[in-house]
């Protein structure tokens, strides 16, 4: 009896043991430390780059003639130079613009997500999702289209990551500023190398820019 009860808790210690093995084993994972990306520099190119972009939004906002619709065309060093000066911005936030390390590339958007589970104990508590998204806005209707997605070093299921977007895109639209986005953006593209055209409604921006709530 004694003998029996020994070899019963032998392979129930065994298996608890193993269960925990495997349980640490997914958190190392899945979990990861907070990131901390060092702040870039500001250059000269950059300033030049935002001279441009701004000159160029401001004459269509201002000019007598406004334009229904204009374009703004953003390669991805465009893209990045604007990622560094929006990250400069004050704001109260967690997680700083660049940790999310948006990025273009031929037809699709890159995006890192880090989320704090609170779990700091444990292998660092954050989970880093990166996911490749296939960006498209034409009039009122905006699609935000899985790729891939991955959380830690795990894969995830296209469908699960695309209804967690779904359901996360239907609380934004939701948000005050989602209506000036919507009504001041015509559409959203991105091209086979990675160009981000932007066509937007001058006359709208002037309108709703100024609008109280």
């Amino acid at each position: 009896m004694k003998k029996g009860l020994k070899i019963a808790s032998a392979v129930a210690g065994a298996l608890v043991l193993l269960i925990v093995a495997v349980f640490l084993y997914l958190a190392n994972m899945l979990l990861d430390h907070k990131p901390e990306t060092a702040q870039e520099p500001l250059t000269q190119q950059d300033f030049e780059i935002q001279n441009r972009i701004l000159g160029q939004i401001f004459r269509s906002i201002t000019s007598r003639k406004a334009p229904e619709v204009a374009e703004l065309k953003l390669t991805p060093a465009d893209f990045q130079s604007v990622i560094r000066c929006a990250d400069r911005l004050p704001r109260k936030q967690e997680i700083p613009l660049r940790d999310y390390q948006p990025a273009l590339a031929p037809g699709k958007f890159r995006l890192t997500v880090p989320y704090n589970t609170k779990q700091n104990w444990l292998f660092g508590g954050w989970i880093i999702g990166r996911f490749e998204l296939k960006l498209h806005k034409e009039s009122e209707k905006l699609s935000v289209q899985v790729l891939s997605a991955e959380a830690g070093k795990f894969k995830i299921a296209n469908e699960t990551a695309q209804k967690m977007l779904d359901e996360q895109l239907d609380k934004l639209r939701l948000h005050p500023n989602y209506e000036k986005f919507d009504k001041i953006v015509e559409s959203i593209s991105i091209d086979s190398n990675g160009n981000m055209t932007i066509r937007y409604r001058p006359r709208n921006a002037v309108f709703l820019l100024n609008r109280r709530r």
